[in-house]
């Protein structure tokens, strides 16, 4: 709660009575229950609105292209090499301005051009059950752990996630110890959520960026971060942005 009141984030203190009212699958056991502005998004759609949006703006969405050089003029970035994976033609493309928002190979596209972003891949194992058994996000009051979220989507449950440091963002799996601790973990907000139908489980890799000297993943923050390579490697032409919530 002081964390909340500290960041300017409103927060409103609920008898307990009151959450089980609004939702009744809660576990009876809870102690204290605390109501913040949260919701969820389809990140999924949220991609391809943004890519249309991009679009009607006068931009090109190249699938199926990966960046294979970056052109560097001195101190400027001006352009970019991509491969065509379905028919293997180089595709050069000038621009007066890159914004490296790859994710977790923000660290590998920066490289090409000689410029260093720490990017620690963590990756994060979901699992989506059959019932939508809660109509508002639930979060457990404790440090950041594994399994101590469940987001209701259109008609499913989602309990999540893993934080998994993985040394490559294009190799990796889902273990079935992750699926095993979200369903225990969910049973701890929901108790019998566990006895639902897996949907499906999925993970994702979190572009953490790390300016931090800590051990944890989970103690790197999730904020953005947007080094400006002019102001910081005197290299102009190009701006990375990564974090935890990208």
């Amino acid at each position: 709660v002081a964390g909340c009141h500290a960041t300017g984030v409103p927060v409103n203190e609920i008898p307990v009575r009151e959450a089980l009212r609004r939702e009744p699958l809660l576990n009876p056991r809870i102690s204290r229950a605390f109501e913040v502005r949260d919701g969820s998004a389809d990140s999924f759609l949220a991609a391809h609105v943004n890519a249309e949006d991009a679009m009607r703006h006068g931009a090109q969405v190249r699938t199926y292209h990966v960046v294979k050089a970056l052109v560097r003029e001195g101190d400027r970035v001006t352009g970019a090499v991509c491969e065509n994976m379905r028919t293997g033609e180089d595709v050069h493309i000038h621009t007066s301005y890159i914004i490296n928002a790859a994710g977790a190979w923000a660290g590998k596209i920066a490289e090409l051009a000689g410029l260093k972003v720490t990017v620690v891949p963590g990756k994060g194992t979901m699992v989506a059950m059959n019932h939508r058994v809660l109509n508002t996000v639930v979060n457990r009051c404790k440090p950041p752990a594994d399994g101590d979220i469940i987001v209701p989507i259109r008609t499913v449950a989602v309990i999540g996630t893993t934080d998994v440091h993985v040394p490559d963002p294009d190799v990796f799996g889902i273990e079935a110890w992750e699926v095993e601790r979200m369903l225990n973990e969910g049973e701890q907000l929901v108790p019998g959520i566990s006895r639902a139908r897996v949907l499906r489980a999925w993970a994702g890799v979190r572009p953490l960026y790390k300016d931090q000297d800590v051990t944890d993943d989970r103690d790197i923050s999730r904020t953005y971060k947007l080094p400006d390579h002019a102001a910081r490697d005197g290299v102009e032409g190009m701006l990375s942005i990564g974090g935890g919530k990208w």
